[in-house]
């Protein structure tokens, strides 16, 4: 009993910090934030009451009451836990998973009716603790908050290009295996330690992921580019595509820097949508964007590009008739050691190319 009071005083600690941590996190918004606290706070409060029941379920009627409340909160909060942190990384992209907050809707309700119907647990006259009939309807609604938050997660790495998806598995793999010990036995009194250590984990995670995402485009940062770049170097079938957005900064003297952001957005959706398959896309300037394709098909890239294109026009031509063109040039990179930037500055070369011949095209028409 003492050792596990310990471990669950720690636990709490280390949570407290982490709660600091994310209050004082200036790269998070404030909705990633929210949740990130709302479930760590979830979990410091079922810690506790996970305590509560070790002193309380000690056989005495005059406890009673306080042991079936601390039960109740521990079955009715813990579904949520991973719900919340689920909502917590989701930034703007809809999700589609509502259905899985069902399960912990109906656990809840579950919890509250196990203070008089032996349904989730059931306490005794004498205080004994015992697990309800319907014990399962808890162990569904927290496995699907788990299905929930791991689908969000592996969403997310997706999305952003972010390559931990290992890292994610293997806290997932403990978290469960945790947990599967807990329901195997009572009095292990494993979970609460396993979740506190983690989310300490987890929010580390996301929190570096954050780290390498552009805030206005969602792509990855010049800081990841460079550190990519010099990984590349020396490897062999690779494709440098550097794109530019055309005649960008009279689009933020015309209309404001708001707009700007927002035809930075779209264009990056579509630099997204029509190259993340072929590999990593960075953000690297002002209105500049790179793709490092590990595809050296030039036909299938060229076509990308040239898809690429006839999107945009049609986003012109049906949405936003001011979203400036983007000029693109690409180069193949042989593989010979410490010759990258040679094939970046040759796809530069051939991004500006483009650039020039749109703007003699454009001239020419005037003309």
């Amino acid at each position: 009993m003492l050792y596990t009071t310990l471990v669950s005083a720690l636990s709490i600690l280390a949570l407290l910090n982490l709660e600091y941590m994310i209050r004082t996190n200036d790269v998070m918004s404030k909705k990633t934030k929210y949740y990130f606290r709302l479930s760590t706070w979830a979990i410091i409060l079922c810690t506790a009451a996970e305590v509560m029941t070790l002193y309380l379920d000690n056989g005495l009627a005059a406890y009673r009451s306080a042991s079936i409340f601390f039960d109740m909160l521990g079955f009715a909060v813990s579904p949520f836990i991973p719900l919340l942190t689920g909502r917590a990384i989701r930034r703007q992209r809809p999700s589609h998973l509502t259905i899985f907050w069902i399960p912990p809707v109906i656990n809840l309700l579950a919890a509250f009716l196990s203070a008089w119907f032996p349904i989730l647990f059931y306490v005794s006259p004498a205080n004994i603790y015992q697990r309800g009939q319907f014990f399962g309807v808890f162990v569904f609604a927290y496995i699907s908050g788990m299905i929930y938050l791991l689908t969000e997660s592996l969403q997310e790495t997706i999305q952003y290009q972010i390559k931990n998806r290992p890292v994610l598995l293997f806290l997932f793999a403990f978290l469960l295996l945790g947990t599967t010990f807990q329901i195997a036995d009572y009095n292990l009194r494993l979970s609460w330690v396993c979740v506190s250590f983690v989310m300490c984990l987890y929010y580390t995670n996301c929190s570096e992921m954050y780290h390498q995402i552009d805030g206005v485009t969602g792509l990855l940062n010049r800081s990841v580019y460079e550190n990519w770049v010099r990984r590349m170097d020396g490897r062999k079938g690779i494709v440098i595509i550097y794109l530019d957005i055309d005649c960008f900064k009279q689009v933020n003297d015309r209309y404001g820097h708001l707009f700007g952001d927002r035809c930075l957005a779209d264009i990056a959706a579509q630099i997204s949508r029509h190259f993340a398959r072929l590999g990593p896309c960075f953000r690297i300037g002002g209105d500049e964007f790179c793709v490092v394709c590990h595809n050296k098909d030039e036909g299938l890239i060229s076509r990308a590009c040239e898809r690429f294109d006839q999107r945009i026009q049609q986003l012109r031509q049906t949405q936003e008739p001011d979203l400036p063109l983007v000029s693109w040039g690409y180069a193949l990179y042989d593989g010979q050691k410490g010759q990258i930037e040679q094939a970046i500055a040759r796809a530069d070369r051939q991004m500006y190319a483009c650039k020039a011949s749109r703007r003699g095209a454009a001239g020419s028409t005037k003309a």
